[in-house]
């Protein structure tokens, strides 16, 4: 089983004796975050997208120094390398709408899918009956994969 950051912070704060309603508000706090980290690539591909001419014309230029430079030794490493280059700009441009990620082939390729996958992940928690809102789900991007050696305790070499 991994243990995501929150779920540390979570056992931290119940070590220390704080309210219960800290973990709520962790929670709260890790999908705010989740979803900020959503908002911003969305806009980055939607800029990626809509200047991409601006971004094809630079790797243009840097294909042709290279290959002035090269007198033209490294063609075939650098045509390859612009193909990657392409292809990763069109995923990147993607995330910016699901019309672009259909474009590009990635995602779903049938936008009849779209509402399903949609509902299934909520973007803001779900208000209950006393007018609180549930605990989101823990996103994926919250394990703590490079610091699993972690014991919450301070360094003792500081």
């Amino acid at each position: 089983m991994t243990t995501t950051v929150t779920d540390k912070l979570i056992l931290i704060a119940k070590d220390l004796g704080l309210p219960p309603k800290t973990e709520d508000f962790l929670r709260q706090a890790d999908h705010a975050v989740a979803e900020a980290v959503g908002d911003a690539a969305k806009m980055a591909g939607d800029y990626t997208r809509t200047n991409r001419d601006k971004i094809a014309g630079a790797l243009d230029k840097a294909e042709q120094a290279v290959a002035e430079k090269t007198d033209s030794k490294y063609a075939d490493t650098v045509s390859k390398v612009r193909s990657v280059a392409d292809k990763g700009i069109a995923k990147f441009a993607a995330l910016g709408s699901h019309e672009a990620a259909a474009e590009a082939g990635v995602g779903t390729s049938d936008p009849a899918d779209a509402p399903a996958a949609a509902a299934a992940t909520p973007d803001t928690a779900t208000p209950t009956a006393d007018g609180t809102h549930a605990v989101p789900p823990r996103p994926v991007w919250a394990e703590a994969t490079d610091a699993s050696d972690w014991t919450g305790e301070p360094d003792s070499k500081v």
